[in-house]
């Protein structure tokens, strides 16, 4: 009896495995379905985009000559690229300026807080030569009287 309950567990084993692997394979089956699907989109949507980039272009009344450009449409685009160089360089230049303005205002900040400081320690260099010239008065004071009080 024993011997048949644990053969009959080992067939349920063996049946759970093949159904895990079967599962699996119809998991991968799914995403590779899904897969597909993604590209047919993605195809769909470049077929989309280039037809209404063609009828774009019937309406503005220019048709795309890929072969060659005209030389109207190469200096347009040198016109055009040199533009955005020129807006590229503009904004990289502000962007410094920026920066440069902020070290300024943190430099001088700076200097402030060193002025600051260099004031505390000449009223402080100032009160020490103070002190010590009070001590040498009491020291002479006290001579002069015999040795104080």
């Amino acid at each position: 009896d024993r011997e048949r309950e644990r053969e009959r567990e080992r067939d349920r084993e063996r049946d759970r495995d093949r159904e895990r692997e079967r599962e699996k394979e119809r998991e991968k089956g799914r995403r590779t379905e899904r897969q597909i699907d993604r590209d047919r989109q993605t195809d769909k949507d470049r077929t989309t985009d280039r037809e209404r980039q063609t009828d774009r272009d019937r309406q503005t009344g220019r048709d795309r000559q890929i072969d060659r450009p005209t030389s109207r449409q190469t200096d347009m685009e040198r016109k055009i690229e040199r533009e955005r160089k020129i807006e590229r360089e503009r904004d990289a230049a502000e962007k410094e300026g920026a920066r440069l303005r902020a070290q300024v205002q943190q430099l001088q900040h700076n200097q402030i807080s060193i002025a600051h400081h260099l004031k505390v320690v000449r009223e402080r260099e100032e009160a020490y030569k103070e002190i010590k010239e009070l001590k040498l008065q009491v020291t002479l004071l006290q001579g002069s009287h015999g040795g104080g009080e």
